[in-house]
């Protein structure tokens, strides 16, 4: 029983320790390399339909964020401030759940990951084919 206590705060450890460290990599190399002065990978799927796809935007949207400019962040495609919040939101529900706040864990209501993600992501699809709509 304690060992399995053991190795669920040490899973639990490394893949919140894995996540931040992700994070601080992509904040670094998306700060250094301006997206909007080099030439990026084309989107696939704007040069088949014309169209952007649902990520378009991303890489300028995070370039944007990781100096600060949130107006501008939002513009290039607000979705992906909701993407971080939800990411932070889970990272923060599984820090309660490794560490001594375990007591504490099933006072706090949070929805399920299974749960939360596909509706996030189908919130997403609905605003992209909103977009979509309105630029057809």
């Amino acid at each position: 029983m304690k060992t399995s206590r053991i190795k669920k705060e040490y899973g639990g450890i490394k893949s919140l320790l894995m996540s931040i460290g992700i994070l601080i990599l992509l904040l670094i190399s998306v700060h250094l390399i301006n997206p909007t002065k080099i030439d990026l990978i084309k989107c696939g799927f704007k040069e088949l339909t014309g169209y952007s796809c649902p990520t378009c935007g991303f890489t300028r949207a995070f370039y944007s964020l990781s100096n600060f400019e949130i107006i501008d962040s939002f513009y290039h495609n607000p979705f992906l401030i909701v993407i971080i919040l939800l990411v932070i939101i889970i990272q923060l529900k599984r820090v309660i759940e490794v560490f001594a706040l375990n007591r504490y864990s099933k006072q706090i209501y949070f929805p399920s990951t299974s749960t939360i993600v596909p509706l996030v992501f189908i919130c997403w699809m609905a605003f992209w084919l909103i977009n979509l709509i309105g630029k057809v």
